[in-house]
C-alpha cells in the first residue's frame, strides 16, 4: 500500500505530485479503489507558525529554544489543558497539539490569532500585530 497525495480543484482530486500520477494511470477505468482521506496543515500556516517561534526565540532571551516558543504560545493562545494536582490544588497547563488531526484549519486561524496578539501584549510590546504578522510574511518569503 502507499501513500498518494492528492489536489483539490474545481473538477475534483487530482494527483498532486508525478508518483500519484503514475499510480493513478494503473488503475483501470470504472474500478473502484478504496482511499484513506487524510488533510494535512496547510504548510504555509505552518511556516508561519515556526517563522514566529523562531522569530521571538532569537529576540527574547526568555526562552531556550525555538519549541519552548512553540509550547508558551499554544498555552498563551488557550489551546492547552488544565491539569489540576490532586494533592496541592495547583493548576499546570500542558500545551496542546496543533497537527491537523486534533485543530482543522478554521481553530488553527483562531489560536494563530490569540498567539500573535499575546506576543504583541507580553514579548513585543513595541510592535502592533499588523506590523509582527508583516514581519512573519516576510520571513517566510510571501511578501518582498
Amino acid at each position: 500500500m502507499s501513500s498518494l497525495a492528492f489536489k483539490r480543484t474545481l473538477h475534483g482530486l487530482v494527483p498532486a505530485d508525478d508518483h500519484a500520477t503514475r499510480k493513478l494511470a494503473r488503475v483501470p477505468l470504472d474500478a473502484v479503489v478504496r482511499c484513506t482521506f487524510e488533510a494535512k496543515r496547510n504548510n504555509k500556516n505552518l511556516r508561519r507558525w515556526w517563522a514566529l517561534c523562531n522569530l521571538i526565540y532569537s529576540t527574547s532571551p526568555d526562552f531556550k529554544s525555538p519549541e519552548q516558543v512553540h509550547d508558551f504560545l499554544k498555552i498563551k493562545a488557550g489551546h492547552c489543558t488544565h491539569i489540576v494536582s490532586k494533592s496541592t490544588g495547583e493548576v499546570y497547563l500542558v500545551a496542546d497539539s496543533i497537527a491537523f488531526s486534533r485543530l482543522n484549519e478554521e481553530q488553527f486561524q483562531a489560536v494563530w490569532r490569540r498567539a500573535v496578539q499575546a506576543v504583541c501584549e507580553d514579548i513585543l510590546p513595541t510592535v502592533t500585530e499588523a506590523a509582527l504578522e508583516e514581519e512573519i510574511l516576510r520571513l517566510v518569503g510571501a511578501v518582498g
